[in-house]
């Protein structure tokens, strides 16, 4: 029996290129998701209907162009692929992608500075805020 893998594409713009290619050479027959058509990129707030992954003996969930904590752009299809993760790992299903603590890690600025920092690996000038007042001084330290 030809096991199956389904690769989860948010957009266009994310191919599962060699990730695909690996699963092809160990025998798996793919299926390939794209949660936002390329015509809605512009717009990705569209309603998705995930296949049902019991049906299938891995998940793959590529990288996405917008931010994974967005959810007033992507929630309408965000909530049912969290939902969706839940259900592969109830079943059993492997589930390969980046962990939700490294999106945060990579996306919050300050927390990736601390560790290039601490790695000791240089990095341009950067800076956070939350205020017009602290964007101001950010700016003016930049």
């Amino acid at each position: 029996m030809t096991k199956r893998v389904l690769i989860v594409q948010h957009d266009h713009c994310s191919p599962p290129g060699a990730v695909a290619d690996r699963f092809r050479e160990c025998g798996y027959e793919e299926t390939l998701f794209q949660v936002v058509p390329e015509k809605d990129f512009e717009n990705p707030g569209v309603d998705v209907e995930f296949p049902d992954v019991r049906e299938f003996d891995a998940l793959v969930v590529m990288g996405s162009y917008w931010s994974a904590w967005d959810d007033d752009l992507i929630g309408s299809w965000l909530r049912p692929e969290m939902e969706m993760l839940r259900e592969a790992d109830e079943a059993g299903v492997p589930v390969l992608g980046t962990q939700p603590e490294a999106i945060d890690l990579a996306e919050d600025r300050g927390e990736f500075g601390k560790v290039l920092t601490a790695a000791g690996l240089p990095a341009p000038a950067f800076g956070t805020a939350t205020s017009f007042d602290e964007a101001r001084d950010t700016a003016r330290y930049l």
